[in-house]
């Protein structure tokens, strides 16, 4: 039972059995079996994310099955081997942890504390954005340098969160992604225009004061033109 159990989970699905206890003796009644439907365009968001240069992990407290079952299926993971069991992770030696969390990409089985020591190191080398929808996830929500939760969620953790998707896609992130980047390259030619602006001002009127016995230009006059 317990094997089959097990490889209906390689398959996404996850499982809750049902046990009488009566006394000392035990009964078995049986298992029920249901699955996350994972969204159409997730896997297309994926791409979309790693072409933007970011580095996407999952922190679930799903069995390694199930969580290598989505990763594989949204394109984050190719096998196995890019998931590891929480319980796994040398969480008292920071050095072996980070190279840890740099091989893998998914991390299952994980605690809410488990989650919290996993951001907390990411944070040594990384910026973090972290997506959670439950109560548990509040501590990681709000150590992680962009807490980002959906609308449905609850008021403790929205109170937290730093985005609150209106709907429940990455879309969002991505439009946001993008045009923080245009507002960012936008402000850099403003300085690098008004620097170099004012850097002919300052060599102009050096050079003049060296030969006129006035100013050439008023200070409110550089204000105004700039």
């Amino acid at each position: 039972l317990a094997l089959k159990i097990q490889n209906r989970t390689k398959t996404g699905e996850r499982a809750l059995s049902l046990i009488i206890k009566q006394k000392k003796t035990t009964k078995y009644i049986g298992t029920i079996f249901f699955m996350d439907k994972i969204k159409d365009d997730a896997k297309d968001t994926i791409s979309k994310l790693f072409q933007k240069g970011l580095d996407i992990k999952i922190i679930s407290g799903d069995n390694l099955n199930i969580c290598a079952f989505v990763g594989k299926n949204v394109g984050l993971i190719e096998s196995e081997d890019e998931v590891i069991e929480a319980q796994n992770l040398q969480f008292d030696t920071p050095t072996i942890l980070k190279e840890q969390l740099s091989q893998y990409k998914i991390i299952a089985r994980a605690d809410p504390i488990q989650k919290y020591k996993i951001i907390e190191n990411l944070k040594t080398f990384h910026k973090v954005a972290y997506l959670g929808d439950g109560v548990n996830d509040v501590p990681s929500i709000s150590l992680a340098d962009i807490g980002i939760v959906v609308e449905n969620t609850t008021p403790q953790v929205k109170e937290r969160a730093d985005i609150i998707f209106a709907t429940k896609h990455l879309h969002p992130l991505i439009d946001g992604i993008v045009e923080s980047r245009k507002i960012y390259e936008n402000i850099q030619h403003y300085l690098t225009h008004s620097l170099t602006s004012n850097l002919n001002n300052f060599v102009t009127i050096s050079v003049l004061l060296l030969f006129l016995q006035y100013l050439p230009i008023l200070p409110i006059q550089i204000l105004i033109g700039n």
